[in-house]
Order: structure tokens, then sequence, then C-alpha cells
């Protein structure tokens, strides 16, 4: 898989966020799936979304999921629906910023009951990622 055009330290405190959301949507049961692929070019993109070619990166829950109120304010800065003290809502604001700054996009799609799933798009760089270290233990 080609190497995505985005800030590396942005994009795991990106995924931190997305996958804490996902663990305080699911309470003490549920699955958490992290998928990244290259994205097919007829792919259904977000709106907004350019041309060419993308890495999509989804991180996708069997938590209680939202309703479509709370789904269209998600992602506004502030909103949350957790408890106080809970959260600040500046996770999925912080989320879509990094994906705009980085030219891509941020879409999510959930369903009450069966889950939510966070997708973000970047951009596939036109620099080669440095080969990652495998050691043994």
């Amino acid at each position: 898989m080609p190497a995505a055009k985005v800030d590396p330290n942005q994009l795991e405190l990106a995924i931190l966020n997305l996958c804490v959301n996902a663990r305080d949507a699911m309470g003490e049961n549920g699955s958490l799936t992290i998928e990244a692929r290259q994205a097919d070019e007829d792919a259904a993109r977000p709106p907004g979304l350019g041309e060419g070619a993308y890495i999509r990166i989804n991180v996708s829950d069997t938590g209680c999921g939202m309703d479509a109120a709370t789904l269209k304010r998600a992602i506004e800065p502030f909103y949350t629906t957790k408890a106080p003290g809970q959260g600040t809502g500046l996770g999925l604001s912080m989320v879509d910023g990094l994906a705009a700054q980085s030219g891509g996009a941020f879409s999510l799609s959930s369903q009450v009951g069966v889950g939510a799933c966070a997708s973000l798009w970047l951009p596939v760089s036109d620099v080669q990622a440095p080969p990652i270290a495998v050691s043994e233990i």
C-alpha cells in the first residue's frame, strides 16, 4: 500500500481518538475494527473530495450507534454526548480538521443499535514510505 500524505503524529492521535470513542460506545462488549486500504478510483467518496488516489482508514465498532440528529452534529467542535468530565467534544472535530489540512476528508456513518464507522480519507503521497524495521524478541 502506498504512503498517505499526513503528519504521522497527528494521524496516530486521530486514530486513538476514534478508537476511544468506539470503545466508549461499546461498553463492556463489542468489536472494534481498524482497516486501511487504498480506495478504489470508482469508490463512493465523501462530498467535496477531489479526484486522485486516496488511502481510506476505517474505524468501526459494534456499539450503540448514533441517531440521525446526533450523527448530524457529531463533528461540531465541543459537541459531546458524554457526561460532564468524560469528554471535550473535540475528538471528531480534530479528526475532521486533520483530514481537511491533509487534503482529504472525514465521514461518519452510523445506525442505532448496530454501531458506527468513521472513515478518514487521506491523499496518497508521492514519496515512498520508509520500510518498517522488524525486530525479534
